[in-house]
């Protein structure tokens, strides 16, 4: 019987989460993805910051990239997602197209051991007693950078079809 080395989850327990979340790597979606996303629907964190900052010394670090994505899929809010690596929080960040991760995490540099990314991600590592002053300043710097239409996500659509330019020729080319 196999278990989650992390919580002790067992597979049958879990296989019918895994498949509705398309856990990465085979982890536990209760350590990473899941639970997380469990943990800001049930704390309402989407919709107290414009920011959110997730971190436990629990998650694999080899999922905290993919989870970040899956937040800022779900919830549209530039997202840093951290785990323990023994000495400090490290992880990666994600974040919308309205802002530049980089730019904001060098506005708020001095609360990090390091960064280091690019508009749409970066990866970052924090002192263990620096995490909530990085929770409130990440926080803060989106929501001075941002307004409240920078959080409703676009369509782009490619191309616009008539009802009757839709047949079987369309589909097949």
């Amino acid at each position: 019987n196999y278990s989650c080395p992390d919580c002790g989850v067992s597979i049958e327990e879990l296989s019918p989460r895994m498949f509705s979340f398309n856990s990465p790597f085979g982890a536990c979606p209760e350590c990473t993805g899941l639970g997380l996303l469990l943990k800001i629907d049930e704390n309402s964190l989407a919709e107290k910051r414009r920011g959110l900052v997730l971190y436990s010394k629990e998650w694999h670090p080899g999922v905290v990239g993919i989870v970040a994505s899956r937040v800022v899929d779900k919830y549209f809010r530039p997202t840093l997602v951290l785990t323990s690596d023994g000495a400090c929080y490290k992880g990666s960040a994600r974040s919308i197209p309205r802002f530049h991760l980089y730019n904001g995490l060098q506005d708020i540099s001095d609360c990090l051991l390091s960064f280091g990314g690019h508009k749409y991600a970066a990866g970052v590592k924090v002192d263990y007693d620096k995490i909530n002053e990085l929770e409130e300043r990440f926080d803060d710097i989106v929501k001075k950078t941002l307004s409240d239409e920078d959080f409703i996500p676009e369509i782009n659509i490619d191309a616009y079809l008539e009802a009757k330019d839709i047949n079987i020729s369309l589909i097949e080319d």
